[in-house]
């Protein structure tokens, strides 16, 4: 009987250990928005405001494409409760035309939004762009992040303020560029 005890209570030791060394190796992602940091240090470029005007532009587009499917579904509903299925039909006709030029017009402005800015990056000194990465690293191994991808990353789907570090990359930016004059 002592011996099970003894047997029980080691592997629930031994649970317990694992327990702790598996919570300690937990993945912490971060996610920096690289648009912004660039926004904050060339806001006076002349690029940078072009960018900012073009997004608002494409913004607004998107806005309008999604009022009108609003005022679309509307129409579906009080369609729908006159019983006038031939308006139903055509009003949702309507609607999946305006659904997919809307997915078109996103997909082509945001690729040549990222386009855009890319051209800027590239611009910008080879320098600078490994000083960003330099910093993002610092903040990631201070703060005790495994992985750190951006915002506009297509494959990010969610993500919480606090594991978004870009405003420390902004600050450690400044506080080093102070530090250099």
């Amino acid at each position: 009987m002592k011996n099970i005890k003894k047997i029980i209570c080691f592997l629930l030791l031994c649970f317990v250990v694992q327990s702790v060394i598996t919570a300690e190796q937990l993945t912490k992602i971060a996610v920096v928005d690289i648009v912004k940091i660039y926004k904050a240090f060339f806001k006076e470029s002349k690029a940078i405001r072009d960018l900012e005007e073009f997004k608002k532009k494409y913004e607004a587009e998107l806005d309008k494409i999604d009022n009108q499917l609003l005022e679309l579904e509307k129409k579906i509903v009080e369609a729908k409760k006159k019983g006038d299925s031939s308006e139903i039909i055509k009003l949702e006709e309507e609607q999946t035309k305006t659904e997919s030029y809307r997915n078109e017009y996103y997909r082509v402005k945001y690729k040549e939004y990222v386009k855009r800015f890319d051209a800027i990056k590239k611009s910008q000194s080879q320098d600078l762009w490994l000083e960003l990465i330099g910093i993002i690293e610092y903040i990631a191994l201070r703060e005790s992040f495994s992985v750190v991808l951006r915002i506009d990353d297509p494959y990010v789907v969610f993500y919480t303020k606090d594991v978004d570090i870009t405003d420390e990359v902004v600050k450690e930016i400044d506080a080093r560029r102070r530090k250099n004059r």
